[in-house]
């Protein structure tokens, strides 16, 4: 298939298909974000952003043979291979916690922002 044939079939996959068939379907994953972390995680066998800047479509980045690959594992995931669904989201969730750690414990001061605030409410927070 030609690059720009295998580039607009993943966005098809990924941002129409895949979504319409779990909300149908009742699949515990239904959002396009979702889909594409699962798939480029099975990609690269790890989260994929620690190989591919999120700036960025991830999509224009792969090169032929990573592309081919994601629209051949989103395919299987519309097919109907939902237990392996379930297996690279878990795996997927587990690589994306990992890569990024919760939080120290420390939050930052709450600072109003917005059109909507009013300077002296403010300076009272």
């Amino acid at each position: 298939m030609e690059r720009h044939t295998l580039q607009n079939r993943f966005q098809d996959l990924i941002d129409v298909l895949l979504p319409a068939r779990a909300r149908r379907d009742g699949w515990s994953v239904t959002e396009a974000h979702a889909f594409t972390r699962i798939v480029l995680d099975d990609v690269f066998g790890t989260c994929y952003t620690r190989h591919l800047p999120r700036r960025v479509r991830p999509h224009e980045q792969l090169n032929d043979a990573q592309l081919t690959l994601a629209v051949n594992v989103a395919q299987r995931l519309l097919d109907g291979d939902r237990a392996q669904l379930v297996k690279m989201n878990d795996r997927s969730q587990r690589w994306h916690t990992a890569a990024s750690p919760a939080p120290s414990g420390q939050r930052r001061p709450h600072r109003a922002h917005g059109r909507n605030v009013r300077p002296e409410a403010a300076k009272t927070r």
